[in-house]
């Protein structure tokens, strides 16, 4: 079974619900299995949950919050998205490139985040959004190409 990996912050309600929409909406639109951490409830850690969640993953759907800004040692501001969710999108980055297969990304960021880590490396594209409706509109039409995912 494909499963779609969905890392989406889990700070708020509102990013909660968007998470768990996702999840729902890869469902009916690709036939797939998505993974939220959000939904998972077992004894398990980080390595049989989140870590095997995105070694097992053929799709991955990040959505980038704000988190906080910060001033850089030049004096200059910027604002930062989930340390979680930029880890998430490291590690995945990095099981594409050990494992030569091919990861499918869809990424949103907050249009107040700014780029930093690995993300200054990487073409994510990523679609800009202000409110998570934004988010829903511009996922459905982009997972229609996704419906003969295989892991």
């Amino acid at each position: 079974m494909n499963k779609i990996f969905v890392s989406c912050g889990q700070y708020t309600d509102d990013e909660k619900a968007l998470g768990k929409a996702i999840v729902k909406m890869v469902k009916e639109v690709t036939g797939s299995e998505a993974f939220f951490a959000e939904e998972v409830a077992d004894l398990n850690g980080l390595d049989s949950n989140i870590l095997g969640a995105l070694r097992d993953a053929s799709g991955f759907i990040t959505v980038l919050h704000p988190r906080g800004e910060i001033t850089r040692p030049d004096g200059s501001t910027h604002i930062r998205a989930s340390v979680w969710i930029e880890q998430e999108i490291a590690v995945a980055t990095y099981i594409q490139r050990v494992e030569q297969r091919s990861l499918p990304v869809i990424a949103f960021v907050h249009k107040s985040v700014g780029r930093e880590g690995i993300r200054e490396l990487l073409h994510l594209n990523p679609i800009p959004f202000k409110l998570e409706s934004e988010v829903l509109t511009a996922l459905r039409e982009r997972l229609q190409f996704w419906s003969t995912l295989t892991s």
